[in-house]
Formats: C-alpha cells, structure tokens, sequence
C-alpha cells in the first residue's frame, strides 16, 4: 500500500453520476477500499458522496457517485481569488471537521507508516532505524485523518464543501494528516487550464492554511515538522 493518492479521473455517467476510474493495471482492492472507506465516513456523518458501487470500464476498476454540482474548490479559489483569505480559512476549518470525528473501525496509521518505512528501498538502515525511533515517539489517536485532503478532493455544492477521495482514510494523530496535506500543497500539480491562476497563490495558500489551522488546534509547528520528516520519505508514487 502506498501512501498516496492513486491516479485516477472523473469521467461523465450519465443520469446525474460520474465514475472515478483509475488506470488499468490497478487492482480491484484499490476500489474496494474506497468504497468501504466512503462508507464508513458517511456512516459518521461526513458529507461525502453517494457512492453506488465498484464499476469496471475497458479493464479499469473505479467507483460510480451521484454527481455533485458545484466547483472543486480549486474552481471555486480560481473563480473568485479575492476572497483568497477567506476561502484558504475555510478550508483549515473543513480539514479541522474532518478531525472532529473519531472512526474506530480504521486502520492505525502510526502501523501503516511503520510498515512503510520498513520496506521503503530508498532509506538506509541507519535512516530507517532513525525514524522508525521518531515515529515510536509520535502521538497516535483515533481521529480520522483523509489523508489526500487537497482542493482538487472538494467539490463545493450549493449545501456545502462535498468530500471526495477516501481510500487512504486512516486512524490517528490528526497533525499527521496536516503535514500530509501540506506536502502534497508542495507537490501540487494543477490542471493545465488552471495552473496559471494557481501559480499565484499557491504559497499563499499553502502557509495560510497551516497557519489558520495551528491557529485553530493550539499545536505548533514543529508538530507538524516531525510529522513531515517521517511522512516524506515514504511518499512516492504507488
């Protein structure tokens, strides 16, 4: 299992759904993780889509939603960049939702990185036995952590912030999930069409949200530093 995101694309259904696909070669674990991941979240009360079911298109396994109307929220930032502020505010806030809810069912993800250092090739055995030690030391928790919470993850319909891509959902230290979110920000990669837009405030938007929410937890950077230093080196393409 990789820490990261697979690759995937929305693709057009028909009859108000849409598809995530992923690309072939991906097994069918992948979906299915998803879809009890997507479940799960919507059982404690998050506001996720309705999933329908895995689906298999030309050899590629993927998903089947209900379609949300509405712009990702990297639309909605492209759309509207005098309301940067606000908008970088309430997305620390949505992340910080997301963390409000305690999801037993989920697997640990202080066990999820301990096997991944444990196999990652580009790590020596001084650097993996370092932190391995520094993770032993950091906090765990039952909070659930998205785990892919970025922009492109949210489509804001008319009822609100709709929240895609679950199935990296873990259990844990919710600063962990922040220090993933702010690394995948560093490594963001935007849609062609919208990567001038988002050129410019990407770091901005990176800082302010670290920033808002640190402000909202009462935690410190450093937290999120320690997270990062462990998170980073196993986050390479699956």
């Amino acid at each position: 299992m990789s820490i990261l995101e697979p690759q995937y694309e929305f693709v057009e259904a028909g009859d108000s759904k849409i598809m995530k696909l992923f690309p072939a070669g991906t097994a069918r674990a992948v979906a299915e993780r998803e879809l009890e991941m997507t479940m799960l979240a919507k059982r404690y009360g998050l506001e996720t889509p309705f999933v329908h079911g895995i689906v298999e298109v030309d050899g590629r396994w993927g998903l089947q939603f209900d379609k949300v109307l509405g712009p990702t929220f990297t639309q909605w930032m492209v759309q509207h960049p005098d309301w940067l502020g606000r908008l970088t505010g309430y997305f620390a806030h949505e992340h910080h939702e997301v963390h409000m809810h305690k999801v037993p069912e989920l697997p640990r993800l202080k066990e999820m990185l301990a096997g991944l250092l444990d196999r990652e090739e580009g790590l020596d055995g001084d650097e993996r036995e370092d932190l391995v030690k520094k993770l032993a030391r950091m906090p765990d928790g039952d909070w659930l952590c998205h785990m892919a919470f970025v922009p492109e993850s949210i489509t804001v319909s008319i009822d609100g912030p709709v929240v895609f891509n679950w199935g990296g959902a873990m259990r844990g230290d919710y600063i962990a999930d922040v220090a993933m979110t702010s690394l995948l920000l560093e490594r963001w990669t935007p849609k062609p069409e919208e990567k001038e837009a988002v050129d410019r405030f990407i770091d901005m938007f990176r800082h302010g949200y670290l920033a808002e929410y640190l402000k909202i937890c009462g935690r410190m950077d450093e937290d999120v530093d320690r997270w990062k230093e462990i998170i980073r080196p196993v986050m390479r393409t699956p």
